[in-house]
């Protein structure tokens, strides 16, 4: 009794677990099975609909070039321009043949510039005037390529496009091509080994036109056989019930369907037309037959296999068992003797328990006034850490206050340096350009009393009748007569260059300005002006400097400094420009503000450099060419002047530095 009581205690919970462990395993490969092949039908449908995409842009590019190559033919134009529907379809008819046979473009349609229809080559008659489509609307009214895929009144998918053509730099009308997308659809098929059904919207049709249709092409016309749709294409029949459940299951969920001894995972897509609007769905359908087959075959052999080993295991089981209990009833006397010594264990155990709790006692509390003491030294070290942070945030600003005023320093005793050497070469080129100015003024007033005085001389030698003849010689062999004519011209363009020096020499003087360092009132126009010639070397040979000035007042300002930061945007605006392009100088008074912008159109600022444009020492430029101090010193002139400078660009198109200064500063 006891041996059965034992066997039937273990035997039947251990069936019972190996029944429950294959249920589970089994389960669980049922269930990775389906998530692999959802995973699987997914990405298969994915690739369908790329592929099916790619399809179409291929399909659609072929259409453009061959619409582009159309609307080059001369001899079509002229037909186009004069109306002359038979010379266009004598031209037309040919290459529709040629496209229809290589390029599989069966359909091809002339319109008017009012989007009316011309001529349909592949079908002249009968004849529609008007056709409303998005694609012939779309246009129209952009005057550019319009193209995609368009549900046509016999409820048949077409991909369209529709070309504007110009000649002359006019527009006379547009070239429309299309084909079937069943085509499309086919190749999908074929690539892809998935089958299809293509449904459209029923009140997007005209039934009697559908169905006239259908009949026509020799497809099916049942328009009862779905509720709300109509299929117009399907690789694959399948009964009306497995039809209903793909065509109305949601978008986001496949649905499992068998017939004819296969089974399919079938997936349902919006069909969209050209202008984004849906109009039916796109069903795509995998046959999974071999997979479910294949893991029948797996499931059969687990089961068969678990039953094996479990008839093994109980049999190898019952005879343990047997043994087990021959050895427990000697093991009982052993349990009851090892009882008894547990019981004195035990009784002191307990005793150690009980001094044990004591010790606890006494440790519990000498970590609480350890942790006191912890907690307090922990304080103590947060306290010091803090007053290390705010020292060194302190030092930090101190360090980067001495770095900008470092620049600043460094900038400003280059300009001063820069300032007496230009007023030095200016003073010193004044001197000498004034006299030679004053002395071609003389020499000026001097030459025509000499040429008045040749020529007298001459018409005295002719009255008294002197021989000439040696002295005219000799006159032609000096070009006495082309030196006269053109010693006029000598003086004035001498005249002119010593001018020209002068103006160079006063806008160096203006740009220096020793003496002007502290504010005065200021007219800024006289400033930029004088920056702009200075700079004049940087700009002539890569931009068009454009001065556009408002109204401003003069201001109260140190105009040495400010020409110090239009010089340093002029020279970048300069820089920034690589080949040939414009700088642009604007000024105008706003809400009490004097503004000046220098726009350039050079390669513009990225965001991430646009950040640091203003720091000390910040440069893009290669090592040697730039000290990063241009900017810098900018920023710090116009704060002085309690003014604001920003910064806007778009990189490709240029950049425009703003300047903000009050008129009472």
């Amino acid at each position: 009794m006891a041996l059965r009581n034992i066997q039937k205690r273990v035997l039947v919970p251990l069936t019972l677990t190996f029944l429950v462990l294959i249920i589970s395993f089994l389960y669980s490969g049922y269930q990775i099975r389906q998530f692999d092949a959802k995973a699987s039908l997914e990405y298969r449908h994915q690739a369908a609909r790329s592929l099916y995409q790619t399809l179409v842009d291929q399909r659609l590019e072929s259409m453009r070039g061959a619409a582009q190559f159309i609307a080059a033919d001369q001899n079509l134009q002229r037909a186009m321009r004069a109306g002359d529907t038979d010379a266009l379809m004598e031209l037309a008819v040919p290459i529709l043949r040629r496209m229809s046979l290589q390029q599989d473009i069966p359909l091809m349609y002339f319109h008017t510039v009012d989007g009316k229809n011309l001529l349909r080559v592949h079908r002249p008659f009968p004849f529609p005037h008007s056709m409303d489509r998005f694609t012939i609307r779309q246009a129209m009214e952009t005057q550019r390529l319009s193209q995609g895929v368009e549900l046509g009144p016999l409820g048949n998918f077409t991909l369209r496009v529709v070309y504007p053509w110009h000649s002359r730099g006019e527009l006379i009308g547009f070239i429309e091509l299309a084909q079937d997308v069943n085509r499309i659809l086919k190749n999908l098929r074929d690539i892809t080994d998935i089958e299809y059904i293509l449904t459209i919207q029923k009140d997007l049709l005209d039934r009697e036109k559908w169905e006239a249709g259908r009949k026509s092409l020799g497809l099916d016309s049942d328009w009862y056989k779905l509720r709300e749709t109509v299929v117009i294409d399907q690789s694959i029949e399948i009964e009306n019930f497995n039809m209903h459940r793909v065509t109305f299951s949601r978008k986001d969920v496949d649905t499992r369907i068998s017939f004819g001894g296969r089974h399919f995972r079938a997936k349902n897509f919006p069909l969209l037309d050209a202008g984004g609007k849906t109009i039916g769905s796109f069903i795509l359908l995998q046959d999974v037959t071999e997979d479910i087959d294949a893991f029948g075959t797996f499931t059969f052999k687990i089961v068969a296999f678990s039953l094996l080993l479990c008839s093994a295991l109980f049999v190898f089981a019952f005879q343990i068992l047997g043994r087990v209990d021959q050895q427990m009833a000697s093991t009982r006397q052993q349990l009851l003797d090892q009882v008894d010594r547990a019981t004195m264990a035990n009784y002191r155990l307990e005793i150690e328990v009980s001094e044990r709790k004591i010790a606890e006692e006494k440790l519990r509390r000498l970590n609480e006034n350890l942790e006191e003491r912890v907690a307090e030294r922990t304080r103590r070290l947060e306290e010091v850490n803090r007053e290390l942070e705010s020292s060194h945030h302190k030092l930090e600003l101190a360090y980067r206050e001495l770095q900008d005023k470092q620049a600043t320093i460094l900038h400003q005793d280059k300009m001063a340096c820069i300032g007496l050497l230009a007023a030095g070469v200016a003073h010193d080129i004044n001197n000498p350009i004034g006299f030679v100015s004053s002395n071609l003024s003389e020499l000026a007033e001097y030459v025509p009393r000499l040429v008045r005085f040749i020529q007298e001389q001459e018409e005295a030698l002719r009255a008294a009748g002197a021989e000439t003849d040696q002295l005219n010689l000799r006159r032609q062999e000096l070009q006495l007569d082309f030196m006269l004519e053109d010693i006029d011209a000598l003086i004035e363009e001498s005249l002119e260059g010593t001018e020209r020096v002068s103006n160079i020499v006063q806008n160096l003087r203006t740009f220096s300005r020793i003496d002007d360092s502290e504010a005065k009132i200021t007219d800024l126009h006289e400033c930029l002006d004088s920056t702009i010639n200075i700079t004049s070397h940087e700009l002539r040979y890569k931009a068009t400097v454009v001065r556009d000035y408002g109204d401003i007042p003069p201001i109260l300002c140190r105009p040495q400094q400010l020409n110090q930061v239009f010089m340093n945007l002029l020279i970048n605006a300069a820089q920034a420009i690589e080949e040939q392009g414009t700088v642009t100088v604007r000024t105008w008074t706003e809400g009490g503000f004097v503004h000046i912008s220098i726009a350039d159109t050079g390669c513009g600022i990225k965001e991430d450099v646009r950040k640091k444009i203003f720091e000390p020492f910040f440069t893009t430029k290669e090592v040697g060419k730039g000290t990063g101090l241009g900017l810098s010193i900018a920023y710090d002139i116009v704060k002085k002047h309690k003014g604001d400078i920003w910064v806007e660009s778009t990189l490709g198109q240029g950049t425009t530095f703003t300047l903000k200064l009050p008129v009472g500063t």
